[in-house]
């Protein structure tokens, strides 16, 4: 006998499934949570224009982060939560964003390789954990986020710190014994190819004569749909328009490389600095070297380490490589000495 189907209560039917943190969805997120904070539409004003569509093909709809004009309407509609509470949840946001300043400088990591070490699997950044903890070998190790949550979405393992900082020295004191034969070239290079102020004047002209034809470009294309232009001046003048702009931006490209370029040879003067500054390769991670020196940290599945500098060298160690940091500096030291008395 077939049993007649029961009707669900609304309590059952907006009760959450299992394993979720509300209803036909997954779990909060913090950038999802951050939106919704700072969305006046809740406090009844509406921002028009926070989005908007780019004016070449194919018509991209894109965040307006400053590329557009935007215009607030308070008092839209009815709000949810007042200005004054509005206003507080801003003062919280903008207090916990902003930096702490210990002895003058900025504190934005409480450890130095906090947000530098990058998995080079996923692209997630790694965290620091401790195992072992109160055992004699107790360790400290950095893990690809991707990886602590879910080991298959991410095959890269964790390193441990000294190692990265074993790594480091032996980069360092690479770096010391041949930036003769390493930097002073790609300096060269670097100033053959370098951007002066005029570069950037030009720069600012282009992106002025670039604004300026796409607005062209959107207004022909608005007359063309409303029909008062002939499909044939619209097809020649358009073709102008188009040769003109990709002529403007293949040279701003070319400009913004130079200045690129001019970064890169100030950082490498710096870098030349401070190794001429060292007496002697190191005998110990130095932090502070580090700091000066590393802009980021890439691990690979096979766990080599690449050091990516300030100055936008590249230069890769293997885990473990040198196991004897102090023992590999001295014999780069009493081999340079030997050859100093010849």
């Amino acid at each position: 006998m077939l049993k007649r189907p029961r009707c669900l209560s609304d309590s059952e039917r907006t009760k959450p499934k299992r394993g979720t943190d509300y209803p036909g969805r997954g779990k909060w997120h913090t950038g999802s949570i951050k939106e919704i904070l700072k969305n006046p539409v809740y406090e009844g004003s509406r921002l028009q224009q926070r989005t908007y569509t780019e004016t070449q093909f194919p018509y991209a709809r894109k965040k307006n982060t400053g590329q557009r004009n935007q215009y607030l309407i308070e008092d839209a509609h009815i709000p949810i939560i007042t200005h004054e509470e509005a206003e507080a949840v801003r003062g919280i946001l903008e207090y916990r964003n902003r930096p702490l300043r210990i002895g003058g400088e900025k504190y934005k990591n409480r450890y130095v390789f906090s947000g530098r070490i990058i998995c080079g699997g996923c692209g997630s950044s790694f965290r620091r954990q401790k195992i072992y903890i109160g055992q004699p070998y107790e360790k400290i190790i950095w893990t690809c986020h991707k990886h602590v949550e879910d080991k298959n979405a991410c095959p890269v393992k964790a390193v441990r710190e000294d190692m990265l900082q074993q790594a480091f020295t032996t980069m360092w004191n690479k770096l010391y014994t041949n930036r003769g034969s390493v930097l002073e070239p790609l300096l060269k290079e670097l100033t053959a190819f370098s951007a002066g102020m005029s570069d950037t004047e030009e720069i600012g002209q282009l992106d002025n004569e670039i604004q300026n034809l796409s607005e062209q470009s959107r207004i022909l294309n608005q007359v063309m749909k409303k029909g008062y232009v002939d499909s044939a001046l619209f097809m020649e003048s358009n073709s102008q328009l188009v040769q003109r702009l990709t002529e403007c931006r293949r040279k701003r490209a070319l400009l913004a490389r130079k200045q690129k370029r001019t970064k890169e040879i100030v950082r490498t003067q710096q870098l030349t600095a401070l190794l001429a500054e060292q007496k002697k390769p190191l005998t110990e991670y130095d932090e502070n070297l580090f700091d000066l020196t590393v802009k980021e940290i890439r691990i690979s599945e096979k766990h080599d380490i690449t050091f990516c500098l300030h100055n936008g060298l590249k230069l890769t160690e293997k885990e473990g490589g040198d196991r004897d940091a102090v023992a590999y500096a001295d014999r780069i030291y009493s081999r340079k000495r030997q050859d100093n008395r010849i």
